[in-house]
């Protein structure tokens, strides 16, 4: 599994790619995760696999890959989204947040 785990880590994704993501929702929803996964194979093709999402789990960030509801870290989902004073609503499936600050603070 491929991890995002320090500053260091970040770093050296942002310069490989044009946008990083980060996906956050209050619990774990694996239909969901799997929609947005399937989507990002369908921007890859666009884009040229120009973006990489980040998934929060217990130890650093996930990238681009499933995790399971033991491995997601809600409480840093719920940080995120607090920090970012995202409204969430219940007609919406997903959220992405691209991050401007460091998502290790």
């Amino acid at each position: 599994m491929w991890l995002v785990e320090s500053e260091e880590d970040l770093a050296a994704l942002d310069e490989e790619r044009a946008l990083v993501a980060t996906y956050v929702d209050l619990n774990y929803d694996p239909s969901k995760l799997e929609w947005v996964l399937q989507a990002r194979r369908g921007f890859d093709a666009h884009v040229e696999a120009a973006w990489h999402l980040l998934i929060p789990m217990n130890r650093g960030y996930a990238v681009n890959q499933h995790v399971n509801a033991q491995q997601y870290n809600v409480v840093v989902a719920r940080q995120i989204i607090k920090n970012l004073k995202l409204i969430f609503h219940h007609s919406l499936a997903l959220y992405f947040v691209q991050l401007m600050t460091s998502i290790f603070s």
